[in-house]
């Protein structure tokens, strides 16, 4: 009890020289875990975040045999759009954002709640300062978590009346945007909105052309006026193509990027929901004999070498002029197209990553390479960690179901499976303060009222559950909180997982000594469970901590 006091002499010093809210980057990249206990998933993700203009980029990580969907979203919050494609069917569907913007990091009006140390306390690399902000204000409550003293974001916990319950995780944080072209609508919804608008042109001008005439076109772009001069097509570019294949009755529509100086093309079919042919995505490169091909409605990815040599688009050395026609109607720019012998397209590449094979494609080479590599690595495979089975530290327990927030004091020991629990529990605005003695052994636990100093001796309703890794967990990845960038502002990090019987399980541990420092439960009986580790120290301080408390021993004076 006089620890308890000393720690409130303590707080008092400590809330004198209260930290304000710092102010986290502006832009930056990193992964993010995000978690919807009400709907008992993580959503895994690649997160591009520019507060200064409002706008974010998320790439899902797909699963692997999984049923549900995922999605490249590109939210422009200023613009009032999002465009979201589904990475499956490669759907694009562009709307309004469905929420305002969701400020990352610190927030303004937030007060401070505590700093703490994530990791091993005192031991160098393996530990990062963190502290805590938050806010309340009506139907909405904010909990921000960041380093020290850089303000790098590490977790974001938002309680809404009408968005429940969301919490995300940053991990492998880097400051700055690295591709500024991250912020380009993607190339699915450019395209369906491009090719649209080019077709209702086409179909003005088709109103004039013969079915002969339709044979002869390679090629229908934005095309510069004829020049009998110009023997030179320009060597990249792109545009809408329309392919016709009078033996077979077929004309084929699709986006091509041209490249003659590296000897490489990309050509993007339209499917056509309503026919049986196939429709595919191809990239070919020349110069280093590939060529990538995509079925885009089977995802499933070929690549083989090209079935064909180089040929140049546009004209051809030696070439000479032989004569220009007009399409359309004469006297009527809008409907009238250039239709020379030879192409004349200078357009120009817009978005780069053009060249670069389908996502499918380079999935199936990094399995193939997986397959090779496999047996030297298996060998490597990190395997579940051993934490330290004694230590003190603090701990952070949410239960959104509940819609409350527990601070601990925690001493723990794992070899005699029991805890020591000194708590603060806050629901709504009510505050209560317990010590807790949980001997799993005994099948006991001692619960004291700091405030009536009322004793409860009860029966444990729950085995004991190991803190840190659980064993026979399986290893997920290595992570990094904080910034790695940033010299003692980050912590490298393991994550295992496991599913037992009713019960799902996420565990992260610093590396190398697998210090605890969050775990995460889904069960049947007991919903969404997560608990959070700061200023953990190896070993027990004072052994008394396990002595049933003072309250649950004496006899109560008469009358109590």
């Amino acid at each position: 009890m006089y620890s308890i006091l000393a720690l409130l002499v303590v707080v008092g010093a400590v809330y004198a020289q209260v930290p304000r809210p710092c102010n986290s980057p502006p832009q930056w990249e990193s992964r993010e875990i995000r978690v919807d206990p009400s709907q008992k998933f993580m959503e895994r993700r690649r997160l591009i975040y520019d507060a200064t203009n409002r706008r974010e980029r998320r790439f899902e990580e797909i699963e692997i045999g999984s049923d549900r969907s995922f999605y490249d979203q590109l939210t422009l919050w200023n613009e009032n759009k999002m465009y979201q494609v589904d990475l499956k069917t490669r759907k694009c569907n562009v709307t309004v954002p469905y929420r305002p913007f969701f400020q990352r990091g610190t927030f303004p009006g937030e007060k401070f709640d505590y700093e703490g140390v994530i990791g091993g306390a005192g031991l160098p690399n393996e530990q990062v300062t963190i502290q805590q902000f938050s806010m309340n204000t009506t139907g909405d409550a904010r909990f921000s978590l960041v380093s020290s003293p850089d303000c790098i974001p590490i977790q974001n916990v938002h309680i809404t009346t009408k968005y429940g319950y969301e919490q995300s995780n940053y991990y492998d944080l880097s400051v700055g945007i690295s591709d500024p072209m991250a912020f380009i609508p993607p190339r699915e919804c450019e395209e369906e909105e491009v090719f649209r608008l080019f077709l209702d042109r086409f179909h003005l001008r088709a109103k004039c052309l013969s079915a002969d005439v339709l044979v002869i076109l390679e090629i229908v772009c934005n095309v510069d006026q004829p020049t009998s001069t110009r023997l030179a097509s320009p060597s990249i570019w792109e545009c809408n193509e329309i392919k016709v294949d009078p033996s077979a009755n077929v004309t084929k529509k699709r986006r091509l990027s041209y490249d003659s100086r590296n000897k490489r093309e990309r050509r993007v079919e339209t499917i056509d929901k309503a026919s049986n042919i196939t429709s595919y995505d191809e990239l070919i490169l020349w110069n280093e004999n590939k060529m990538y091909r995509l079925d885009l409605k089977t995802r499933i990815c070929n690549v083989t070498v090209p079935h064909r040599g180089w040929i140049p688009r546009g004209t051809h050395p030696g070439e000479k002029f032989f004569s220009q026609d007009y399409v359309g109607t004469p006297g009527y720019p809008k409907e009238r197209l250039t239709v020379l012998h030879y192409y004349d397209l200078n357009i120009g590449i817009s978005d780069p990553r053009v060249w670069t094979p389908p996502k499918e494609c380079l999935q199936r080479m990094f399995l193939v390479a997986i397959c090779l590599l496999v047996g030297a690595v298996s060998a490597q495979a990190p395997v579940p960690c051993s934490s330290p089975p004694q230590w003190e530290g603090r701990e952070i327990r949410v239960d959104p179901s509940q819609k409350y927030e527990e601070k601990r004091f925690l001493a723990y020991d794992e070899t005699q499976q029991r805890e020591r629990i000194m708590t603060e529990i806050e629901i709504g605005s009510e505050k209560k303060l317990y010590d807790i003695l949980i001997l799993h052994r005994e099948n006991k636990m001692y619960a004291v009222d700091f405030l009536t100093k009322k004793c409860n001796i009860t029966t444990i309703n729950r085995p004991f559950r190991p803190r840190g890794v659980i064993p026979g967990s399986k290893f997920e990845g290595e992570v990094v909180i904080g910034a790695a960038a940033i010299p003692n502002e980050s912590v490298t990090v393991l994550a295992f997982s496991g599913n037992f019987t009713g019960e799902a399980y996420t565990g992260l541990v610093s590396s190398p000594d697998c210090f605890p420092i969050q775990n995460i439960h889904f069960s049947q009986k007991y919903g969404f469970e997560q608990s959070t580790y700061y200023d953990i120290k190896i070993g027990i301080s004072d052994p008394q901590l396990f002595l049933p408390p003072r309250e649950c021993t004496t006899p109560p004076p008469p009358g109590y």
